[in-house]
């Protein structure tokens, strides 16, 4: 018997105690991390995927959309399965960038030249990274999300915090019949129009597919600040409490991080027992460079700062909604939206005046 070093890497995966599903979830955070790069490199990928079975051609369908729908789902028809194309494909991708190797070893002068970590949020969110924005439904998370996102695009403080400002996506996956509304609402009442470097995706979309992913990273600007609303609707079919897929979700999200270069913030629920927090598997806190908790009470809303890296965290702010009239409907009644009102305290700015742009920032279209 070969060394296990030796073995090919499907088989050094262990699928042989675990269920068709967990085999399937696993190998789709696999191919995440590998580029459909050539015809090649697409036909390694359907050999080894094929070597699964039939219920692997969905992860050779996502991952292989970038090289053509139709060619791919040919190709898989046609080739051979080959549990050694896996290793193979990770062989010949590699190669190239171990001509040289990425690790650098950094000595004190390097490090005291370094520079420190720079906050999109000051004292709360890190202006690249991955973070967190949870609460039970009806806690109105989606309000402070897109409250959040208006002060960044803005560069304005938010509940009492400076911010740097850049552009912002909303990936809005539940709700977005609501959006027309809100949007007005904000005018309404901020009396100016909607901010220029905000801007939002209403599509489906699916965190874990490669060619999602590179497609909305290639409409962003660098530097981007992503919200994913919610994470639950972006991981169709995968199970947030098990550590297996959370661990593919966290490789998806820092995959987008990377690609934009950026801040990816992922919008949640708390579990059953709100008390003990982020919903799902504890990783996903642990992977996490900021976070706020979201929650509602019988005297108001709420903000906790729950987590923040290498800083202080467990600040409080309360807050409400305010309701604001936008228009009539078509029956003559009133149509009304909600905007997040910081509730004022010394710590709080108190203006409600423009920010100009110094900024515009060009999304592709």
């Amino acid at each position: 018997m070969q060394p296990e070093a030796q073995l090919p890497v499907i088989a050094l995966m262990r699928f042989d105690d675990k269920s068709k599903e967990d085999v399937i979830a696993e190998m789709r955070g696999i191919m995440a991390n590998v580029l459909p790069k050539d015809a090649e490199a697409v036909k390694q990928g359907a050999a080894a995927l094929k070597s699964l079975g039939a219920e692997a051609e969905p992860v050779f369908r996502d991952w292989s959309a970038l090289y053509g729908r139709w060619k791919a789902k040919q190709l898989f028809k046609k080739v051979r399965p080959d549990p050694d194309a896996l290793e193979e494909l990770f062989d010949r991708q590699t190669a190239a960038e171990e001509q040289q190797s990425r690790f650098v070893p950094l000595d004190r002068d390097a490090i005291q030249k370094m520079q420190p970590p720079r906050d999109r949020v000051k004292d709360v969110l890190p202006i690249e990274g991955l973070a967190a924005i949870y609460g039970k439904s009806g806690s109105a998370k989606g309000f402070l999300v897109e409250d959040m996102g208006y002060a960044i695009a803005e560069g304005r403080p938010w509940f009492g915090h400076r911010t740097k400002q850049g552009p912002v996506l909303h990936v809005v996956l539940e709700g977005a019949s609501a959006v027309p509304a809100r949007v007005r609402a904000w005018e309404a009442h901020n009396g100016r129009p909607f901010p220029p470097n905000f801007r939002i995706v209403t599509q489906p979309f699916v965190l874990t597919s490669e060619q999602d992913v590179q497609q909305l990273a290639a409409i962003c600007p660098p530097g981007c600040t992503i919200f994913i609303d919610t994470l639950n609707r972006a991981t169709p079919r995968l199970d947030e409490n098990s550590g297996k897929d959370m661990g593919v979700i966290i490789a998806a999200a820092s995959r987008m991080q990377r690609l934009v270069g950026g801040l990816v913030i992922l919008v949640s629920h708390t579990g059953k027992d709100a008390e003990k927090g982020l919903r799902g598997h504890s990783s996903l806190f642990a992977a996490l460079d900021g976070a706020i908790a979201v929650s509602r009470t019988e005297v108001g809303r709420s903000i906790k700062i729950d987590k923040v890296k290498d800083g202080a965290d467990c600040s409080e702010f309360e807050f409400q909604l305010e309701v604001v009239t936008i228009g009539k409907d078509h029956d003559g009644d009133t149509i009304t939206s909600s905007v997040v009102v910081a509730k004022i305290n010394d710590t709080l700015p108190k203006s409600k005046a423009a920010i100009s742009p110094r900024i515009e920032y060009r999304f592709a279209m």
